[in-house]
């Protein structure tokens, strides 16, 4: 492996490990920060691997729209997460295996093992994560693994922005309502425990 595919590889490693630690840690603040951080990461680097400037943008728009409709809804709610399915040991553990596997399939491929790792990510907190903002943040690492999908499908051509386009756009349109209905619900029930909402009688 040459040094600059080296190099490669530590950057997507470190774009995948931080989203995973947004899913893992239970302080909501700090895992949102953290999902943030792994958006205006992802900006950069996508900007830097193909030179597009709408990659950067709408990953800073994404943090952006993201940060400001959580924390308001955490301020309101609860900054601690509702115990999860997996402990941190255990998800920790799971989320290294995600990448080690992904890699070892797609035999370093950065690009294909990045945004599987994401989304894989992604499907995880979305299914073991009982508190909704954690699945909240699992739905936005499986848009952004989707994203690198659609940069890597050289086959859309000009079409590639438009599609990402659009599922950035659908992305925080959805944080915006997600975050309303968040604080909606605790008003109403004084929990984010998805699993407990779900057993409600409506």
């Amino acid at each position: 492996m040459s040094a600059g595919s080296l190099l490669l590889t530590l950057v997507f490693t470190g774009l995948v490990l931080v989203g995973g630690m947004a899913v893992v840690v239970r302080r909501l603040k700090l895992a949102c920060i953290l999902f943030v951080a792994h958006s205006t990461y992802l900006g950069t680097v996508l900007y830097i691997v193909t030179g597009d400037p709408e990659g950067i943008y709408m990953h800073y728009l994404i943090a952006a729209m993201f940060l400001w409709p959580f924390l308001w809804a955490i301020n309101r709610t609860s900054d601690y997460e509702e115990p999860p399915v997996l402990g941190a040991k255990a998800s920790a553990t799971l989320i290294l295996l995600i990448i080690v596997v992904s890699n070892l399939f797609y035999e370093w491929d950065v690009l294909h093992s990045g945004y599987v790792s994401l989304i894989a990510i992604g499907i995880y907190g979305m299914v073991a994560r009982r508190d909704i903002v954690k699945i909240a943040i699992g739905f936005n690492l499986i848009e952004n693994g989707i994203h690198l999908f659609t940069v890597h499908l050289i086959t859309f051509g000009l079409q590639t922005p438009y599609v990402a386009l659009v599922l950035d756009s659908a992305t925080i349109l959805l944080n915006l309502l997600v975050a309303w209905i968040i604080v909606g619900i605790y008003g109403e029930y004084k929990s984010l425990n998805s699993w407990k909402i779900a057993r409600l009688h409506w």
